[in-house]
């Protein structure tokens, strides 16, 4: 019934009225603005919610001390708004405290609407503000592990990577005369997303922020790319030479042990086993064998290099206490 219900959508509500409720009975006069304002600070991630509470908090202080001044030499006049706004928001502007513009205008105008800048209505905009701004920082505390979904994702991502290399390894054989695309543009969205939940985990973190799943993203973004460099060399092999068997089993091969626990050591040395044997087979007796062979030694190179990216991701980066991983796979 109220699957249309968002998260952040419940988490508003119950910072609004959990805010309200903490005003009402601490006996503050008006206790409207403290909701107002938890509805304005709920962010997306943890990170971004102290950095946006510390510039409100700031914001507020100065705010309400400009416009304080403000009324006090001009009267509480609608002209009188708009010149603190003259002044506040390039002065919030200076202090890099934009994101406390909004909640600032918002007590300020409750103190316009009294028409006082006494010390207790100038203390109750503050506490208002403190409550609201602290209740939506306490709710943004806890937010949804996405590393579940990220792990769905990383599946997805190499399973679309087995089946083009099996797809190589197809069309190398004639078995399959023209590439899916889909997958292709399919494979791209799933990085991009992958990426984006990464970095949302990070954001999400306070202290210790783990950054093994962006620099994941990051690695097979790279192996994408030599993918799609593959896709063009494959298409400039137009016949069947005992190398091209060769090759394509290797794919097939490699599409198998192709997984985020395996560091890619154990097919590094089949494919230089591999590299190594063509060197020591024939010449090519005509022009057409001559250049297919030369298209496959490049498709082994940017294999290779294919493979030495996940390697360099391995030595280079410490993985999630969360994952276990077979490095000796």
């Amino acid at each position: 019934m109220f699957r249309w219900i968002g998260y952040r959508t419940l988490k508003t509500v119950i910072s609004a009225v959990c805010a309200m409720y903490i005003a009402y009975f601490i006996g503050l006069p008006s206790y409207t603005p403290a909701g107002l304002i938890a509805i304005i600070s709920v962010q997306n991630t943890t990170k971004k919610s102290l950095d946006y509470a510390v510039q409100r908090f700031i914001a507020a202080f100065v705010g309400l001390l400009l416009a304080a001044v403000t009324f006090y030499f001009f009267g509480f006049e609608i002209w009188a708004i708009g010149l603190f706004m003259l002044v506040w928001i390039p002065t919030a502007v200076r202090l890099k405290v934009t994101e406390g513009i909004v909640v600032t205008v918002v007590a300020v105008s409750r103190v316009y609407t009294v028409e006082s800048i006494s010390f207790e209505t100038l203390s109750t905009e503050i506490l208002n503000l403190f409550i609201g701004i602290t209740v939506a920082l306490i709710a943004n505390l806890y937010m949804p592990n996405v590393e579940t979904e990220i792990k769905k994702t990383i599946a997805a991502v190499e399973e679309n990577y087995r089946k083009i290399l099996n797809m190589m390894a197809r069309t190398l054989r004639k078995e399959q005369e023209n590439f899916e695309m889909g997958l292709f543009d399919d494979t791209t969205e799933l990085l991009k997303k992958g990426r984006n939940q990464a970095n949302l985990n990070v954001q999400n973190t306070i202290m210790n922020a783990d950054t093994y799943y962006v620099s994941y993203f990051s690695m097979r973004k790279k192996q994408f790319e030599i993918l799609k460099h593959i896709v063009e060399e494959l298409h400039n092999v137009h016949k069947n030479f005992e190398q091209v068997d060769m090759i394509a089993d290797f794919l097939d091969r490699t599409a198998e042990c192709l997984g985020e626990k395996n560091n890619g050591q154990w097919i590094l040395m089949d494919l230089r086993a591999l590299k190594g044997s063509f060197k020591e087979m024939a010449l090519p007796e005509t022009r057409e064998e001559f250049e297919t062979r030369a298209v496959l030694y490049n498709v082994l190179v940017e294999i290779e290099r294919f493979i030495q990216t996940k390697l360099s991701f391995v030595k280079d980066v410490t993985p999630p206490k969360t994952l276990e991983r077979t490095l000796d796979q």
